[in-house]
C-alpha cells in the first residue's frame, strides 16, 4: 500500500497506516510527480518513480508511535544516502543557500532545482545556449522578463526565475513532474499541443530523462542542498 509525505529538509514527514500494515520488512521509496516522497510495502507498477529500498526490522517499529517510526525511516534513508554517495560532486555548494531559499519560497524540493541547474548549465553562471537561453537555469529573454529577472547572469535572480517557472508549470500540469520538465524545455504550449504529454522531440525526451536521473541521484546521494 502506497503512502506519501512531504520531504522537508532531511526530515520525512510520513502519513502512516498501522505499523504492521506498512513498515515491517522492506519499504520501497518512490518519487511522486509533485516531488514528494512515497512509501510502499510492495513494489508497484505506478507513475511514481522508484528511488530506493529501506529494510525495516520489527525492532524498529514495535511499540513506536508513527512519528517515531518516521524518524527511524529518515535515519535509515540517510544511511542509504551515505552508502550510495557518489564520488562526483552533485551540486555546486556556492549556490546551495540560494537554492534552499527558493525551494522553500516556491514549494519545491531543492534536489529538483539542483537537478535542473545541472542539466541546463552544469552550474555555469554565464552559460549561453545557441538559442539565447542564459545563466544557471537557462532563461530565455522573454521568459526572464515575464518572471521579473533583469539580469540572467545573476545567480539569485536566475535561480528564483527558474524556480518560479517550475512552480508555475507544476501548477499548470497538476503536479506532473515530467510534463513540467517538458514544458520547461520545450515550452508549455508544446505540451498542450500534444495533449498534455511529453512532446515527441528527442531533445525534450532526453532532457526529461536527464533531469529525473539527476533528481534520483540527488535524493539518494545526499549531496544536493
Amino acid at each position: 500500500m502506497l503512502q506519501s509525505g512531504k520531504k522537508t529538509a532531511l526530515a520525512l514527514i510520513i502519513l502512516l497506516l498501522p505499523v504492521g500494515q506498512l513498515l515491517a520488512g522492506t519499504v520501497y521509496v518512490y518519487l511522486a510527480p509533485d516531488g514528494t516522497l512515497a512509501y510502499s510495502d510492495e513494489q508497484l507498477e505506478t507513475p511514481y518513480r522508484y528511488l530506493n529500498t529501506i529494510h525495516l526490522n520489527w525492532g524498529d517499529v514495535e511499540g513506536r508511535k508513527p512519528e517515531s517510526i518516521a524518524d527511524k525511516l529518515d535515519e535509515l534513508l540517510a544511511d542509504e544516502k551515505v552508502q550510495k554517495k557518489s564520488k562526483k560532486q552533485v551540486s555546486d555548494k556556492r549556490f546551495s543557500n540560494i537554492v534552499n531559499l527558493m525551494a522553500e519560497k516556491y514549494r519545491l524540493p531543492p534536489e529538483l532545482i539542483h537537478a535542473v541547474i545541472e542539466a541546463e548549465s552544469n552550474y555555469n553562471v554565464t552559460a549561453i545556449s545557441r538559442t539565447g537561453a542564459t545563466g544557471l537555469m537557462q532563461l530565455m529573454p522573454e521568459t526572464a522578463k515575464r518572471l521579473g529577472v533583469s539580469d540572467r547572469t545573476d545567480p539569485k535572480q536566475n535561480i528564483e526565475g527558474g524556480a518560479k517557472y517550475l512552480r508555475e508549470l507544476l501548477d499548470r500540469f497538476n503536479n506532473d513532474l515530467a510534463l513540467a520538465l517538458a514544458g520547461y524545455n520545450a515550452g508549455e504550449h508544446a505540451v498542450l499541443k500534444y495533449g498534455r504529454t511529453v512532446p515527441p522531440y528527442k531533445e525534450t525526451q532526453k532532457y526529461v530523462d536527464i533531469v529525473l536521473r539527476n533528481l534520483r541521484r540527488n535524493f539518494t546521494s545526499g549531496d544536493a542542498g
